[in-house]
């Protein structure tokens, strides 16, 4: 060993110029080894030309991870700005779509409300029974309801070109949040408009009650008063009328002019409408001939003439008008005229089942059932299942003596439709001719409580009553009718026939008479007058006035039978109007 100044350090070499490890293999410490001796010192050897490092087993050392940094690749943000507005969007349509699903009901339902009608004030005493705004309010939406559709339904007079207009529709809107009621501040709050029916009911001293329908700025749009005692519905029904002549004059004149009311009150109503209100010129034109079609009921063929004539230069096209006129001029004993305009009235509407219906009912009031049978099987080549013109075929069958057919007839009627109006009446008419009248009576009296107003009905019940020998009562039923229309040509007929019952044949002469004063060519009242002279004595004059009735009426089958008894001589056969052999149903079955 020397001795002196150490040796300077070593230079430290870079981690990377370390030596690898050689592991127990290695050379070196094998040489280190191998010149130490055992148990002795080691002897003293020259500098390393670097440092020995200590050996380190491999399994010790624990890697170390370190994450590489993402490489994003160009244009990566519009990529992701993409992402984030898809995200965006997705999130607004489902918004959008949530309320949309709130919103589209109320907006569709804000496009039916036509007519509101606000829950109506009520007494005290109705709210103690369940008789609420709600309730009231919902009676008078049925009642409204009801017009229309005995209206529109009711169409058996009614030319097939002769449209009613619009109909509108009518809601409740309830005070609660619904969503008819959302639907109304929908309407509202965009300025669409919007009628309101407001009401209250009034119970007055009297016990009568009274029902007011107001508009939102508190003007009085309808007012009906009841008897005491009479049902609120009654009311309802009234004022539900007047509502419908503010919002469709039209509606309202066909209503009234079917209602089967007697014709001086129908004729003042529709006079009342033309003069209150300012009617579009074809809804006044309908109106008018609605009235002259009222005075050729009530026997006033001539005053209807006129005015006809007047509103003819007006419109040509109009079909009601022609056929009005043909009534007109059949009541005035015009056949030939007649004849000729309802051909006018069926050119204007077309070859219609109005047409050909409207047409049998004038060949029936000439007297002339063959030809009224071949344009009622038109009728029903255009329409196999109209009943108004099978319960026109029965009326045929009646008139030339064939009461089993007709009967057969109108319960094929009665199967398909009970309730059709006028089917219980047309009933009654067959069995009172098959010899049943108690029955007929009873179908007479179904008829009049469905419909109270229907006349033709009341004097249908008279015929019966008188068949049953109770001519008391069958004059007063008649008297009671022309209480209400005291020119009701047929109700007065009746009145003749029925004194003739009662043994009155001077009275029965008088009444006939007066008729025939105004309709010199009445077939019916020519038939009263030969029977009150017969019944008086005087055979030679009856004979003369029966056989004129004859010859204006040659299918009248019961004058005929009539004339041969007076004459002494068997009544021909009866003839056929052209449906096939005799007790045969006609082919076609409604």
């Amino acid at each position: 060993m020397l001795y002196g100044p150490p040796p300077p350090p070593a230079p430290v070499q870079p981690a990377a110029l370390a030596p690898p490890d050689l592991g127990p293999s290695d050379p070196i410490r094998e040489h280190a080894s191998a010149e130490s001796p055992a148990g002795g010192a080691p002897e003293e050897t020259a500098a390393a030309p670097y440092p020995v490092q200590p050996y380190i087993p491999a399994t010790a050392v624990t890697p170390i991870l370190v994450a590489a940094s993402p490489v994003h690749p160009r244009g990566g943000w519009l990529l992701a700005a993409f992402g984030w507005s898809l995200r965006l969007a997705i999130i607004l349509m489902l918004i959008g779509a949530g309320l949309a699903a709130i919103a589209w009901p109320v907006w569709r339902e804000s496009q039916r409300l036509d007519v509101e009608i606000r829950p109506m004030a009520v007494p005290a005493e109705f709210l103690a029974r369940g008789f609420g705004p709600e309730v009231a309010a919902s009676r008078l939406l049925d009642a409204l309801e009801e017009v229309a559709i005995q209206t529109t339904e009711n169409s058996r007079n009614r030319p097939s070109k002769d449209e009613l207009g619009a109909i509108p529709a009518f809601v409740v809107i309830p005070d609660r949040p619904t969503l008819r009621h959302f639907a109304s501040m929908l309407r509202e709050a965009t300025g669409q408009p919007t009628r309101r029916i407001a009401g209250e009911i009034v119970v007055l001293a009297d016990n009568r009650i009274t029902v007011r329908l107001r508009a939102p700025g508190g003007s009085l749009i309808a007012t009906a008063t009841g008897a005491a005692g009479e049902d609120i519905e009654q009311v309802f029904a009234t004022v539900a009328l007047e509502v419908w002549r503010r919002l469709n004059p039209l509606v309202f004149a066909w209503h009234v002019a079917e209602s089967g009311a007697p014709e001086d009150i129908i004729r003042p109503k529709l006079v009342a409408l033309a003069q209150e209100m300012r009617l579009p010129g074809a809804v006044e034109l309908r109106v008018s001939v609605l009235y002259c079609r009222s005075l050729v009921r009530s026997g006033r063929a001539g005053e209807a003439l006129a005015t006809l004539e007047s509103l003819e230069r007006r419109a040509q096209s109009y079909p009601l008008l022609w056929n009005v006129k043909a009534q007109a001029l059949a009541d005035l004993g015009r056949s030939e005229a007649a004849m000729e305009a309802q051909k006018q009235a069926t050119t204007a509407d077309g070859s219609s089942v109005w047409s050909h219906i409207s047409s049998a009912h004038l060949l029936m009031k000439l007297g002339k059932p063959r030809e009224a049978m071949a344009d009622l099987q038109s009728a029903r080549r255009l329409q196999s299942n109209n009943f108004d013109a099978v319960m026109l075929e029965s009326q045929v069958l009646l008139s030339v003596g064939r009461p089993v057919d007709a009967l057969r007839l109108i319960l094929q009627v009665i199967d398909a439709r009970p309730a059709l109006p006028g089917v219980q009446e047309a009933l009654g008419s067959a069995l009172l001719a098959n010899g049943r009248p108690n029955e007929a009576l009873a179908a007479y009296d179904v008829e009049i409580a469905r419909n109270p107003a229907a006349a033709t009905a009341r004097l249908s019940r008279a015929s019966a009553l008188r068949a049953l020998r109770r001519p008391e009562e069958a004059l007063a039923v008649i008297d009671a009718i022309l209480a209400g229309s005291p020119r009701d040509g047929v109700a007065a007929a009746m009145r003749g026939w029925t004194l003739l019952d009662l043994r009155r044949a001077e009275d029965a002469l008088v009444i006939f008479d007066l008729l025939l004063t105004d309709k010199p060519d009445d077939a019916s009242a020519l038939h009263g007058r030969a029977a009150s002279l017969t019944a008086l004595g005087r055979r030679p004059e009856a004979i003369g006035a029966l056989t004129r009735a004859v010859e204006l009426q040659p299918g009248n089958r019961r004058a005929v039978v009539d004339l041969a008894r007076l004459r002494g001589v068997p009544p021909p056969p009866a003839a056929s109007p052209g449906t096939g052999p005799s007790g045969s149903a006609p082919a076609a079955r409604p």
